[in-house]
């Protein structure tokens, strides 16, 4: 009867700490991320835990166009009859119905963030 009081009690301590690493390696890969990530993505990130599962999001409205990049696409105004903007090199104000956008390239910095983290933790534990 000792022993199988034992083993339960080990495998519940072998879940805590289990369920504390995976804790402390998220929060670990969330300031991985928040270091790379651009602008207003900056920050945004979370790390939600749940039982047994956690799980790491930026739900910016940016991140996903940001991360994988865009493709060519064309910009029409949603509320307003035209787009308006500064031009960056004359200080111009420009006016359109529509714009050519001609994409972005990704920058992954989640990914990068979590591979980050998982060097970390690797060189910590000696497997790198």
């Amino acid at each position: 009867m000792a022993n199988r009081w034992n083993l339960e009690r080990a495998k519940k301590q072998t879940t805590e700490i289990m369920m504390f690493g995976l804790e402390e390696f998220a929060e670990l890969v969330k300031e991985e991320v928040d270091k790379r990530a651009p602008g207003s993505i900056k920050g945004q990130t979370k790390v939600i835990s749940g039982l047994r599962k956690i799980k790491i999001v930026n739900d910016h409205e940016a991140a996903a166009f940001v991360e994988f990049g865009t493709p060519a696409h064309i910009i029409t105004p949603k509320t307003a009859k035209v787009l308006r903007w500064v031009e960056k090199a004359s200080g111009k104000v420009r006016y359109a119905k529509r714009v050519q956008h001609p994409g972005t390239a990704p920058n992954p910095f989640m990914r990068t963030g979590v591979g980050r983290a998982v060097r970390k933790v690797k060189k910590a534990f000696g497997r790198l």
